[in-house]
């Protein structure tokens, strides 16, 4: 996919991408690694009556102060999710503050922002609705590692990990024990 094509289909504003804090600049950068992560459910407690969950989110590596979060999040009721692009620069982005629990890996060299969000709009990962009740990130990070390892991105034994970790819930503070969780599937459209 070109990059004229990736940059015309998530800054249009019919698509469902928010790109507000995202140069187009970054689209050519390198990616160093790719990190799953789970952010931190301080009050370990639910919402609308659900057990407890992180919100899971992907980190593109640039350099060790850089990174291009990747946040998929639920619309409003009935409306598809979005992805959120935002250029993050922090001291270090393989321990980002709110995370609870990091798998990570190597790419291939040559392999750019672009090419990683041609992959999500290729394989049709930006047309996705959550659950009724807005779950549906780790379902979504699940089928986007299998895309990955698809197409040589990531390695099978990577995404089964993912897939492992993503079936649980990582309570707060780091360090602490996971438990199973029943993983919301939103659909593909």
């Amino acid at each position: 996919m070109s990059i004229s094509t990736v940059v015309t289909h998530i800054f249009n504003v019919d698509n469902n991408w928010g790109t507000s804090q995202f140069p187009s600049s970054a689209l050519t950068e390198a990616v160093q690694q790719v990190h799953f992560c789970a952010h931190a459910n301080t009050e370990n407690a639910g919402s609308d009556g659900q057990s407890p969950t992180n919100h899971w989110s992907m980190f593109l590596e640039i350099d060790p102060n850089r990174s291009v979060g990747v946040d998929v999040v639920p619309g409003d009721l009935h409306s598809p999710g979005m992805i959120i692009l935002e250029m993050i620069e922090t001291k270090d982005c393989s321990v980002l503050n709110e995370n609870v629990y990091d798998i990570h890996s190597g790419v291939p060299e040559g392999t750019t922002v672009e090419t990683i969000l041609g992959l999500i709009i290729d394989k049709g990962r930006d047309r996705y609705m959550f659950t009724t009740v807005g779950e549906g990130c780790r379902y979504w990070l699940q089928a986007f590692a299998r895309d990955m390892v698809d197409a040589h991105l990531l390695s099978s034994e990577v995404a089964e990990r993912a897939s492992d970790v993503l079936a649980c819930y990582w309570k707060y503070p780091v360090g602490s024990e996971c438990e199973p969780r029943v993983m919301g599937q939103g659909r593909f459209f």
